[in-house]
């Protein structure tokens, strides 16, 4: 089984998503992605987490995202590869 890892963008008043981005799961460093959200060493990640400001220098750094919190919310999803 192998999966995707992505980030949703949704305006702040949307309940759909406006975009949706891939991340290269070669440059996923998920031990550091579960530090960075607080996450067990044993969970992988699969649910959806919301990205807030104090978490979003690593995709910045890592995946040169640019990120507008005042009219957006971010998540990092996961989803199964068929």
């Amino acid at each position: 089984m192998s999966f995707k890892r992505f980030i949703s963008v949704y305006n702040k008043f949307g309940e759909r998503p406006i975009d949706q981005m891939e991340i290269e799961i070669n440059k996923f460093d998920i031990k550091l992605v579960q530090k960075i959200f607080s996450i067990e060493d044993d969970n992988p990640m699969y649910d959806v987490y919301k990205i807030e400001k104090e978490h979003a220098s690593y995709f910045k750094d890592t995946y040169s995202l640019k990120f507008d919190f005042e009219k957006f919310d971010y998540f990092l999803e996961c989803h199964e590869e068929n």
